[in-house]
């Protein structure tokens, strides 16, 4: 996936998600894009996701 592929989609699950009230934070959007870029794994996005809620 490329940089431009996945700022596309996300922006399509964004503005879906923005319907009910959701919003990414930048440091979501981060963790996301490493995922879907392949430069870390989902055990490290997961790892990662409960500090993202203790700030």
């Amino acid at each position: 996936m490329t940089r431009e592929q996945f700022e596309k989609y996300l922006q399509e699950i964004e503005s879906t998600w923005e319907l009910d009230g959701l919003k990414f934070n930048p440091e979501e959007k981060e963790l996301i894009r490493q995922v879907c870029m392949g430069e870390i794994t989902m055990e490290d996005y997961d790892k990662a996701v409960p500090n993202l809620v203790k700030k």
